[in-house]
């Protein structure tokens, strides 16, 4: 699956010390089609928070412990890094396709490299550059898109594939769930997210559903809402509420105790007009000090879906 929350996706936690103009409730939102990276209040009310120009397609973002934003940019192979006033630079080049981040505890950043029937994970350290500390895939790996750490493990949703691995910290990989079997037939897996409870939650973008994963790969819960439509980023806040980005509708659907309702249209109300590279990173407590970042993965085109989805059935 060739496709653009962000992603996957990919949600890490890490520490924060200082953390300027970021407060609590914050949701940030890449704009793949106009490059802009905005920021939504606890109430759904947005800004603009940088702007990538010329536009390079922004999808899968991860903050460091210094809260600095790092938005990978599918179009030109570039992650950039942004200070807390929104001001960018080039971080790391070279890359392929890249969508999903991630940060280990140690600092280094993970890049999810999307390619149609394969792909790859990249490790750079701190000082980014263009030449990454070590690179893995598999058989298996099958354009990957959300990321995840959880107690030192790399998850890692295969959208092509709806496998999702988890890598250990030498890059050795094995099956976590295969969705296709424990979910859905079409399920194609984008964000990513854990709850307090370690439980591992899926955006599946085919079925327009939220599964969750206890921590052995059991499938426990379904979400079916009338405001999915093809969910791709997730993220938790810190009393447990779920954010979704919709790819199909550019909404965000917010879900308390499994209700959910729309929470912000577009990310930034009025801002965005077409296809949105969504979701999101929620701001906690300072308190906690604790930056739930994720990048969620959006469609480039409706073609993409199209050849995907064509792919899936020649391999079933």
């Amino acid at each position: 699956m060739k496709i653009a929350t962000q992603v996957g996706v990919l949600w890490a936690a890490v520490l924060v010390a200082t953390m300027p103009m970021l407060v609590k409730g914050q949701i940030f939102v890449a704009n793949y089609n106009d490059g802009g990276i905005y920021n939504d209040n606890a109430s759904g009310a947005g800004s603009l928070f940088a702007t990538n120009l010329p536009v390079q397609g922004p999808m899968g973002m991860a903050f460091d412990t210094a809260g600095n934003l790092y938005v990978a940019n599918y179009a030109n192979g570039v992650v950039e890094k942004y200070n807390s006033l929104g001001s960018g630079s080039g971080f790391i080049t070279g890359l392929t396709s890249p969508v999903g981040l991630a940060f280990n505890t140690n600092g280094n950043l993970f890049v999810a490299n999307s390619t149609e029937g394969f792909g790859n994970i990249e490790e750079f350290s701190s000082g980014g550059g263009s030449t990454p500390i070590m690179t893995f895939s598999n058989a298996a790996m099958n354009d990957p898109y959300g990321i995840v750490f959880h107690n030192g493990d790399l998850y890692v949703a295969n959208a092509g594939s709806g496998v999702i691995e988890q890598f250990n910290s030498l890059g050795v990989g094995s099956l976590f769930t295969d969705m296709h079997s424990s979910a859905d037939t079409n399920a194609s897996p984008w964000g990513l997210a854990f709850d307090n409870n370690g439980n591992l939650w899926v955006a599946d973008s085919a079925t327009n559903q939220i599964d969750e994963y206890n921590s052995s790969g059991i499938l426990v819960t379904q979400i079916a809402n009338t405001n999915l439509n093809q969910p791709s980023g997730l993220a938790f806040d810190s009393t447990g509420n779920l954010y979704v980005a919709n790819f199909n509708t550019n909404t965000i659907v917010k879900f308390v105790g499994g209700v959910g309702a729309v929470f912000a249209t577009n990310g930034v109300p009025g801002v965005f007009g077409g296809d949105i590279s969504a979701v999101a990173t929620l701001v906690p407590e300072p308190s906690i000090q604790a930056l739930l970042a994720i990048g969620a993965m959006l469609a480039l085109v409706s073609s993409r879906l199209a050849r995907c989805r064509h792919f899936r059935r020649a391999g079933s």
